[in-house]
């Protein structure tokens, strides 16, 4: 970070008063940090190499290509970022030189030493503009050196910004550039990284912008990535904003783009807290220096931006250790997640997951529905070879069909088996009829078929309330049935309910379930659901609240989870929802919550959209259905999971319905048109079952 450039924005506080191609190699979504040395006490760089393994880090970057550093990091599997000091830059502007630094700094090293970017310089558009004109040819004599030693596919070339390259940066889409370096500068460097697959990268510290505000408009827990900060909505946009990294790096995007440079991909190569601070530096405390960075490591899974949602952005935390010698105020000294002596200046968790809430088995998954209530369909055996070809891992049926569970044995799918409701009753007071059950329809078929959930029904408590008293006493048989069998730790026993079940739905905070099954049916099955370490599971269609709504109120791309449908904030929680399903999930949540049940995780089971409807079916269409599936599997899908807004960056396994039309289903058209396929194995619109980030992957592997 350079001290002297604490670049800020004022319009941003204005406007808040008024109302974020190639990771470090191998990992997506990468945390690093940097390894400052401006200190007379660190300890060597062998025990720095130590410690980052000890830690679990696998991206390290230093602001020199210091030998014994390079040395000490040979053979770690920890990659390395390396960098050309500012005042060699000119001085590389030739080509002769950057053979010799490249052969010198890097070439002697590698591949010993996982060297993954060169950056030349840092922050050198906010110091002496008498180097600007030499940060480009110096990039392109480096890159040209890299390929002279073959170089170049492992290594790429970049250089850091601070976020005071940014001539405006509130709202963040009208982001723009400095004018005397936009077409000057920015431009023909962003074409390079361009033409060379490299990233944007930038320093961005919502501390400096939350110090110079002096904490009168900026919200301390926007500026920390706190969940519930109310945060702001770009009115051009119609974006929504919960924390300030989130709109200073959308703002970086927005300024890209404004040059025609729109898939450059970002890496946030410095960001933290300090944990002191002289009288006047508001914030600088442990307390939030230990907020701060755990948000930030876990914001990185990734959320990515509301711009940019689901790509990752790799991030360096600044600094690995506080650094003594670095001169200005006391904050400058006292960014590190280490003092010098190898203690810790607060716990941070470098590796979070999201195994509290998740689902196991497999990582999050897109299945798929494969209903039969048809008399058109191909062979199980067929259905099973379609489900491989399009590479679906995850098949729901609403039986235990001998000839399907034979036609998925040896394939690798995984299979959902159910109890019908009509057998629910039979299987709550009969141990022995669990048993008969569990051997029949499950034992015999597995391991061959891989069955992971046992569903007993499918939205009981929305049905014949005869059975409802029978619900949990059949599932608790089934799941002794699993224990007696030796299977419990491979299947679990779960039930799928409609949204009905909620008396109250929106806004999600206010969810809770329906009063006459609360407390004396709902209570005691999340109970058993926690206990025995299952989902809670729910089928959930945005076209029926759309369907019901007549489209007065809820617009239509927010029913079909559109990018920039404006949504709405729920004014208790202060969370925003851009689109329909995530508040429907989250309602279910909060129902969860208020029967203080906080940590069981949900599956989807059910959501889709129909094809096709009766005149008065309204959004029933081949088009909606097409952007609605293939919204939701990007939803699910994205390097990381997005979540939502209660529940950021946790998994949500789905499962689409349906794989076909089904042509006996009884009800309106709709009812029988939910399917990607048609009974003759034609799909009914193109769908992406297997998408990736990669437009602005910086993974090498996309």
């Amino acid at each position: 970070m350079v001290t002297s450039k604490k670049w800020f924005n004022l319009t941003l506080l204005l406007e808040i008063n008024n109302n974020k191609m190639f990771v470090q190699q191998h990992l997506e979504g990468a945390i690093g940090v940097n390894y400052g040395r401006v200190a007379d006490n660190l300890p060597h760089p062998t025990v720095v190499a130590n410690l980052v393994q000890t830690l679990g880090i696998k991206n390290v970057k230093i602001y020199d290509s210091d030998a014994t550093v390079l040395s000490a990091f040979a053979n770690t599997g920890i990659s390395v970022i390396v960098a050309v000091p500012n005042n060699e830059i000119v001085s590389l502007a030739s080509s002769a030189a950057a053979l010799t630094w490249v052969q010198t700094n890097v070439k002697n090293f590698f591949p010993a030493t996982q060297i993954t970017y060169i950056l030349v310089g840092n922050e050198v558009l906010s110091g002496d503009s008498s180097i600007w004109p030499s940060l480009l040819p110096a990039m392109q004599q480096i890159y040209s050196a890299l390929r002279f030693y073959s170089l170049d596919t492992n290594i790429k070339v970049s250089t850091p910004h601070a976020l005071g390259v940014l001539a405006v940066s509130f709202p963040p889409s009208a982001g723009v550039f400095q004018p005397n370096i936009a077409a000057s500068i920015m431009a023909p460097l962003l074409s390079f990284l361009s033409s060379t697959q490299s990233p944007f990268m930038i320093n961005v510290y919502p501390y400096l912008a939350y110090l110079a505000d002096g904490g009168q408009n900026i919200a301390l827990n926007y500026a920390l990535i706190e969940p519930g900060a109310v945060g702001v909505t770009d009115s051009n946009s119609g974006l929504h904003y919960s924390s300030l990294i989130d709109a200073q790096l959308d703002a970086i995007i927005y300024a890209m783009q404004a040059l025609n440079f729109n898939n450059i991909p970002l890496i946030l190569t410095e960001s933290g807290w300090p944990s002191q601070g002289d009288p006047n530096e508001i914030g600088a405390s442990v307390a939030n220096a230990e907020i701060y960075n755990n948000n930030l490591v876990r914001h990185v899974t990734p959320l990515g931006t509301p711009l940019r949602p689901g790509v990752e952005i790799d991030t360096y935390i600044f600094a690995l250790f506080n650094e003594d010698l670095k001169p200005g105020a006391t904050a400058e000294r006292n960014f590190g997640l280490y003092y010098p002596n190898l203690t810790q200046v607060y716990p941070i968790n470098l590796k979070p997951t999201s195994s509290q809430f998740s689902t196991n088995l497999a990582l999050r998954a897109i299945g798929v529905n494969y209903g039969r209530v048809a008399d058109n369909l191909p062979q199980p055996t067929v259905v099973a070879n379609l489900v491989q070809r399009l590479g679906i891992k995850h098949v729901k049926i609403y039986d235990s069909d001998a000839t399907v569970l034979s036609a998925f044995a040896n394939t690798g799918i995984s299979v959902i088996v159910a109890v019908p409701n009509n057998e629910i009753v039979s299987l709550a007071s009969s141990p022995s009829a669990a048993l008969t059950w569990v051997q029949t329809n499950v034992k015999n078929f597995f391991p061959a078929t891989q069955i992971t959930y046992i569903l007993v029904g499918n939205e009981v408590l929305s049905g014949d309330s005869s059975i409802w008293p029978s619900l949990l006493p059949a599932m608790q048989q089934i799941y002794s049935a699993l224990r007696f069998y030796s299977l419990d730790t491979n299947i679990k026993v779960s039930t799928p309910h409609a949204l009905g079940v909620l008396a109250v739905s929106f806004p999600p905070s206010a969810g809770v379930f329906q009063p006459n099954i609360a407390a004396s049916i709902m209570a005691p099955l999340l109970s058993f659901l926690s206990s025995t370490q299952s989902p809670f599971m729910i089928n959930v269609y945005p076209y029926l609240a759309y369907l019901a709504d007549g489209g007065q109120n809820i617009a239509l791309n927010y029913g079909l989870i559109e990018p920039g449908a404006v949504g709405f904030t729920d004014s208790n929680s202060g969370l925003h929802y851009s689109s329909l399903i995530d508040a429907m999930l989250d309602a279910i949540i909060y129902a969860m919550q208020a029967l203080n049940f906080n940590n069981i995780p949900l599956i989807l089971t059910e959501s889709g959209w129909p094809s096709e409807g009766d005149p008065n079916e309204i959004g029933a269409s081949v088009a909606n259905a097409e952007i609605y599936n293939n919204n939701l599997v990007r939803h699910v899908t994205v390097a990381q999971p997005l979540g939502t807004p209660l529940r950021p960056g946790v998994e949500i396994d789905t499962y689409i319905f349906e794989l076909f039309n089904e042509d006996l289903k009884a009800g309106a058209t709709s009812e029988r048109n939910f399917g990607l396929y048609y009974p003759n194995l034609t799909q009914v619109y193109p769908i992406n079952l297997n998408p990736t980030s990669c437009q602005f992957s910086t993974n090498l592997a996309c």
